[in-house]
């Protein structure tokens, strides 16, 4: 039995169907499929385990590389304030103590 794919919605319809049942759209010019039913099937089956896998359902490339370019600018700006903070405590600890009181130390 010679089977036909929805275009729009990717339902498997028979041949003889003028629109698609689903989503109603017109299949009448659609190429007729080569496989049989369960082959179509199976590839469908994978196609949409290799779409669902996590970082591929999530994340083109594109979208990955902005995501690293902003964590290692993050990455690095913690970097610098905490090299800062360091500097400022060790430059302070090595003045001595301050002396809060109203007069001059007497040496």
């Amino acid at each position: 039995m010679p089977l036909k794919r929805c275009q729009r919605c990717g339902t498997i319809c028979q041949d003889a169907d003028i629109v698609c049942g689903i989503c109603g759209s017109k299949i009448a010019n659609t190429p007729t499929l080569k496989a049989s039913i369960e082959d179509e099937m199976l590839r469908d089956r994978k196609e949409a385990e290799r779409r669902s896998t996590p970082l591929n359902q999530t994340f083109t490339r594109a979208s990955k590389r902005r995501l690293l370019r902003k964590l290692l600018t993050s990455i690095s700006t913690l970097a610098i304030g905490s090299a800062t903070v360091t500097y400022a405590i060790v430059y302070r600890s090595s003045l001595g103590p301050i002396y809060t009181g109203t007069s001059l130390p007497l040496f």
